[in-house]
């Protein structure tokens, strides 16, 4: 058995319809890993019920929005949320301690976001970039602890420079990664750039497109990115970002299938969680009422893998990596929670 992770939870953060509130729920996955393989990917634990929230539910503070949060991790089980009034809280889900942030420059609606390690190993720094970069306000800024002051503060941050291009009207970032001190960034149709954080300069990878979509995640251990792949099938995929060049994309180094729904189940949202020590859970949300075609949400579940990636060497010293699917469980949700999703 591998020797403990750095986490045992996943976050999710789930919106409530019914009184305008978020909740953040942090499922214990430890036990996931426990089990011994199970090698059927449609295999699962049913009935499984969400957890409590780990805070306070978190009321939008604006009437009629759904969407007026952004959640975002900042390394370990700390979590930043920030609103369409430019608020910020910080909070520690693994006591439930919540404190005010400071006040983000400009408003945040739809964004990614990425945790870098501080060049001055004072923790982590949270980057944040609007989904659809623009050059009309500030699209992209840094979330900083400053020891002196013993206290976090925002810094805007250059804006990517195909903002400025003639032809750009608009696009999304459709999947990220963290590469070292350097953050990498597919944008639809404009390409794959990348942003170094101690240098605070963009540069321009390739017009190819990374593998992936959402947030792609370094494992350590076989010096590869893990993400859910851009295909439609949307399995687990492996690539090497030290392979690319400005001819050519990262090399695909391994496909799975993490899970395998019910036929009738339709497809939402999906995301990778990287624990640490090798160890990774897909998170992957369905609506499993066939009936309902026009809106495709009701009956949610979200149902969470625990993997374990594994190395091995061949005689000639090639690198093999084999994936050890451990458990899944499938968590139900309420009918409020059916349109948007965090995961951490």
């Amino acid at each position: 058995m591998a020797a403990a992770a750095e986490r045992r939870h996943v976050h999710l953060c789930l919106t409530d319809h019914r009184d305008r509130t978020y909740t953040l729920h942090s499922v214990d996955v430890e036990p996931l890993f426990q089990s011994e393989p199970e090698p059927e990917p449609e295999a699962m634990d049913v009935g499984v019920p969400l957890p409590p929230p780990a805070v306070p539910p978190h009321p939008s503070g604006i009437p009629d929005a759904t969407t007026a949060l952004n959640f975002h991790l900042l390394g370990g089980d700390r979590i930043v949320s920030i609103d369409e009034l430019r608020r910020t809280l910080i909070c520690d889900a693994a006591n439930g301690a919540i404190r005010a942030g400071p006040t983000v420059g400009a408003e945040k609606y739809h964004t990614i976001s990425a945790s870098v390690p501080a060049g001055d190993g004072d923790g982590d720094n949270l980057y944040v970039l609007d989904h659809i970069p623009s050059e009309r306000r500030s699209c992209f800024e840094a979330l900083h602890y400053v020891p002196d002051r013993d206290d976090w503060y925002w810094h805007d941050l250059p804006q990517p420079p195909y903002v400025q291009d003639p032809g750009y009207g608009g696009s999304q970032v459709l999947s990220h990664a963290v590469a070292g001190a350097a953050i990498w960034t597919y944008v639809d149709g404009v390409g794959t750039y990348s942003f170094h954080t101690a240098r605070r300069a963009w540069r321009k990878e390739g017009d190819w497109a990374l593998p992936f979509r959402g947030k792609a995640e370094y494992v350590p251990g076989c010096n590869l990115w893990f993400g859910i792949s851009s295909s439609p099938d949307r399995r687990l995929c492996a690539a090497d970002l030290n392979t690319a060049t400005a001819s050519s994309p990262p090399e695909v180094r391994g496909v799975w299938e993490d899970f395998r729904p019910p036929r009738e189940w339709f497809w939402n949202t999906s995301a990778i969680v990287h624990l640490g020590c090798g160890r990774l859970c897909t998170v992957r949300f369905f609506a499993t009422d066939p009936t309902d075609k026009r809106w495709r949400k009701r009956c949610p579940v979200a149902v969470i893998t625990a993997l374990e990636v594994q190395v091995q060497h061949d005689g000639d010293g090639a690198q093999r990596i084999q994936m050890v699917r451990r458990r899944s469980t499938c968590i139900k949700l309420s009918n409020y929670n059916a349109s948007v999703y965090w995961i951490l």
